[in-house]
C-alpha cells in the first residue's frame, strides 16, 4: 500500500506541469523571469514558460528600475503558490529594503499580452490606449 502511494505521488509530480497548464498557480520556487510592467504590475514567467500577471497593492516605488527582486509566500515551501497577501521585495539604493504586497495573481494570456503591446504602441504613437481584455 505504501509503495502504491509513493508511486502515485511520484506520478503526480511528473504530471504536475501538464495537469496544471491551465491554472494560475505561480509556484515561488519555479519563477524563471519577470518584468515590471509599471510600479504596480509584474509579468512573471515560470520554468514552464507560462506567464502570470501579478498585481500589487498600491505603487511599489522604483520597481521598474530593478534587476533583482524576491518573492515570499508564507506557505513555507518552494511549491507554494504566490497569492494575495504574499510579498515582493527588493533593495533600493535610496530607500533601502522595499516590500510590496501581492494583491492578485492571474494567468497572463496571449490575448492580454497582445492588448498590452497594442496599448504600448498606441501610447508611443500618441493614441488613446484600449482596455485590455478581462480574463475568462
Amino acid at each position: 500500500m505504501r509503495k502504491a502511494l509513493l508511486a502515485a505521488a511520484g506520478l503526480m509530480l511528473l504530471a504536475g506541469p501538464a495537469l496544471a497548464a491551465g491554472d494560475s498557480c505561480l509556484r515561488v520556487g519555479q519563477i524563471y523571469d519577470w518584468k515590471a510592467k509599471d510600479s504596480s504590475t509584474l509579468i512573471v514567467e515560470d520554468t514552464f514558460h507560462r506567464k502570470f500577471k501579478v498585481d500589487l497593492l498600491g505603487s511599489c516605488i522604483n520597481l521598474t528600475f530593478k534587476q533583482r527582486i524576491g518573492f515570499a509566500s508564507p506557505g513555507g515551501t518552494s511549491l507554494s503558490c504566490l497569492s494575495g497577501g504574499d510579498t515582493v521585495f527588493f533593495r533600493d539604493s535610496t530607500l533601502g529594503k522595499q516590500k510590496c504586497s501581492v494583491k492578485e495573481v492571474s494567468a497572463y494570456t496571449p490575448e492580454m499580452e497582445k492588448a498590452d503591446k497594442d496599448a504600448e504602441a498606441a501610447k508611443k504613437a500618441g493614441e488613446a490606449p484600449q482596455e485590455p481584455p478581462k480574463p475568462l
